[in-house]
């Protein structure tokens, strides 16, 4: 509820711009560079990546409990 979907559209508009497609990642087991963790704060915290032949997509993701599920709270993507 944070961010509209006009503003979460244009934060990935750069990947839309140099055509990566995130799609790719599809069916790929992510591979993560240090163990799921929490933080004091209670907020989970993936870190890693997603080897496709083509494109590495890095990711840094953490989540938020509100009950009765997690939620999305912090996004970083990286294509190399």
């Amino acid at each position: 509820n944070q961010m509209t979907v006009r503003q979460f559209h244009n934060t990935f508009k750069t990947f839309k711009e140099k055509g990566v497609d995130l799609t790719i990642v599809k069916g790929v087991a992510p591979v993560f560079d240090e163990a799921p963790a929490f933080d004091k704060d209670g907020l989970l915290h993936l870190n890693g990546q997603f080897p496709t032949q083509s494109t590495t997509i890095l990711f840094k993701l953490t989540y938020h409990y509100e009950y009765p599920q997690w939620k999305l709270f912090g996004i970083n993507v990286h294509a190399k």
